[in-house]
């Protein structure tokens, strides 16, 4: 695509908050992709998302139970 002129340069690098750790050892997958739970409370999974404001910026991080997709609890960080 580059010899019709066609071609996507990022202007700058992202700016990632995480830098990856070469040395260590990685993590046992216990949920192995299966988000369905016959309990409640059994399975819990958690996400973390940054959002970036005029002020600076806001990490919110839910958890959800895997029995009913319920939110268990929240944080939030400025």
């Amino acid at each position: 695509m580059e010899e019709i002129g066609l071609s996507h340069r990022p202007k700058h690098r992202p700016n990632g908050i995480t830098r990856a750790d070469r040395e260590a050892s990685k993590s046992e997958d216990l949920l192995k992709r299966d988000f369905k739970s016959r309990e409640p409370l059994k399975k819990c999974i958690t996400d973390i998302t940054e959002i970036k404001a005029r002020d600076g910026k806001l990490y919110v991080s839910a958890i959800f139970g895997c029995f009913d997709a319920a939110v268990l609890g929240m944080a939030q960080k400025e």
